[in-house]
């Protein structure tokens, strides 16, 4: 509804709006992508996730994990696949590895290094929170864990976030206000 009072509002309509839009777009991706600070931040949800688990044998047992799907391990690479939330955070994965024109590639590899960051810090959450619901008995350790890492980095699917965050004005004003407003909530329930 921002968005659409925003277009009828300001001159030149959707076509001055889709314009500002493509801007921003273009600034935002160039204020994250390739900046190494960005890509470090992206792991900055490990420590939510400590907090949360709290059992050191559980977060060792959930960095073995994460580790050993790393070099192969079937069996926790299922799990993953099994996950909603990680086949749902990762599906742009798979559309990637069409891109082979060579001038996308710069592209590609900062992506890559954005994302690779922000992939440790969720599965080892959700792999030390699998571990949690194993050791106390939970009937359903998968989909605990995939509420868990949902909580922790902020989902991105349908009903995750804010309608206000996904309106294009609110994104223009104050961008990057999922991880805030998540971190917000995070500390919240700690409390």
């Amino acid at each position: 509804p921002l968005d659409r009072w925003f277009q009828d509002n300001i001159p030149g309509g959707r076509k001055t709006f889709r314009v500002l839009n493509w801007a921003n777009s273009k600034v935002k991706g160039n204020a994250v992508l390739g900046n190494i600070s960005s890509s470090l931040s992206q792991i900055a949800n490990i420590p939510q996730g400590i907090a949360y688990i709290k059992n050191p044998t559980q977060l060792y047992k959930g960095a073995g994990d994460y580790l050993s799907s790393l070099i192969g391990n079937s069996k926790i690479n299922r799990l993953y696949d099994e996950s909603q939330f990680l086949s749902e955070r990762y599906s742009s994965d798979l559309y990637s590895r069409f891109d082979t024109k060579l001038l996308d590639q710069p592209k590609k590899f900062a992506a890559w290094m954005l994302g690779a960051l922000d992939e440790v810090g969720t599965k080892f959450i959700w792999s030390s929170a699998y571990e949690k619901a194993m050791a106390e008995g939970i009937s359903n350790p998968i989909r605990y864990a995939d509420d868990v890492a949902r909580r922790m980095v902020a989902g991105r699917g349908v009903g995750e976030m804010a309608l206000m965050q996904k309106s294009k004005v609110f994104q223009m004003v104050a961008p990057f206000q999922v991880e805030v407003g998540n971190l917000w909530n995070v500390m919240k329930d700690f409390v």
